[in-house]
């Protein structure tokens, strides 16, 4: 564990003293070299605000695609949710939903207790700003939509057109 010392400090004092930041970046950080840890610290202290959204989103851009998009349809659809219910939805999408969620569940990203599957707020809302930066400003082109207005919104839309 030589070495690690003033990462962990520097990391720590990253977070802020957030346990969810922690809990996050420790997750993240498991099992990786003294390098990768280096890294993460560089790429966190580049951006200029030191934003805790900056913090949970490295968590997810260290996902693999099929799990990003598990993240973001737990994010805008499922929390909270039956864990067996969420299940075959995203079997049915092709996400292989089993070890999709333990991934999320071992980085800390969502919890499943007593069949339930639940997500902290911030991580919410990370997810939602995620489809919305990635997607077109107008809301008929998001990826999804998670509110009825935006629905009734994007169907007279189309009506219209």
């Amino acid at each position: 564990m030589k070495g690690y010392e003033g990462l962990v400090n520097s990391i720590l004092h990253y977070a802020n003293g957030l346990p969810l930041a922690i809990k996050v970046l420790g997750s993240f950080l498991y099992d990786r070299d003294i390098y990768e840890w280096r890294s993460a610290l560089s790429r966190l202290r580049e951006s200029p605000d030191k934003d805790i959204m900056d913090v949970l989103h490295l968590s997810f851009d260290g996902l693999k695609e099929s799990e990003k998009e598990i993240f973001l349809h737990i994010a805008c659809f499922f929390n909270p949710s039956m864990e067996k219910y969420v299940k075959n939805v995203l079997n049915c999408c092709g996400f292989h939903p089993c070890i999709g969620l333990r991934v999320l569940v071992d980085k800390s990203l969502i919890s499943i207790e007593d069949e339930w599957i639940e997500m902290h707020d911030l991580l919410e809302e990370l997810g939602k700003t995620i489809v919305q930066e990635n997607s077109n400003t107008e809301q008929k082109k998001w990826s999804r939509l998670w509110f009825k207005k935006q629905v009734d919104y994007v169907m007279m839309e189309k009506m219209v057109m």
